[in-house]
């Protein structure tokens, strides 16, 4: 798949290892290449918490929109109908959205959590972003109808702690303000 990638990261990794630091390329190198890696280059645990910035439960999902409303001047909210993210994710957190087909544009584009929805049996079963117009994505999200699909990949970030207090002061200001109400 992308045998090149692996040849130049287990370069790096050898020079790294010769350097005494610890190897950070053992897991693109085991992800990226089928053969068996040698025992210099793997990572006896690669999803360990030792491991900065890796987010082992981070998945590729495909969403139906459940809904689009408008909040206010140029800022909207979208529900997307997908139980397993709804479960998975924690306030703070976000995740890349696209539309599932087509290839403009060709990258998601991140949004962070502005809550989740639940069933009649109060089960999660999706989530809610929102987000202001600024740009070709955006335009197009605010004009997606209930059923449309669109692919996510996430929860991606480590999210906020919970709570323990009875009271919490949160301080945001315009779109950022939305990861918040999760927290509330």
């Amino acid at each position: 798949c992308c045998n090149w990638a692996v040849v130049v990261a287990e370069e790096l990794l050898v020079r790294r290892l010769d350097s005494g630091t610890r190897p950070f390329f053992s897991i693109i190198t085991s992800r990226c290449s089928a053969a068996p890696q040698p025992n210099h280059l793997r990572d006896p645990n690669p999803m360990s918490d030792e491991t900065p910035g890796m987010m082992p439960h981070a998945q590729q999902y495909c969403a139906m929109v459940d809904g689009v409303r408008q909040l206010a001047h140029e800022t909207w909210a979208v529900r997307l109908r997908q139980p397993e993210l709804a479960q998975a994710i924690t306030p703070g957190q976000f995740f890349m959205i696209r539309p599932e087909s087509g290839s403009d544009p060709l990258l998601g584009r991140p949004f962070a959590l502005y809550d989740i929805f639940c069933d009649d049996d109060a089960q999660p079963v999706g989530v809610e972003f929102g987000f202001v117009v600024v740009g070709k994505l955006t335009s197009l999200m605010s004009t997606w109808q209930s059923g449309d699909r669109v692919m996510l990949w996430g929860p991606l970030g480590n999210g906020f702690p919970v709570p323990s207090s009875r009271r919490l002061l949160c301080v945001a200001g315009g779109i950022g303000q939305t990861p918040f109400l999760g927290v509330a």
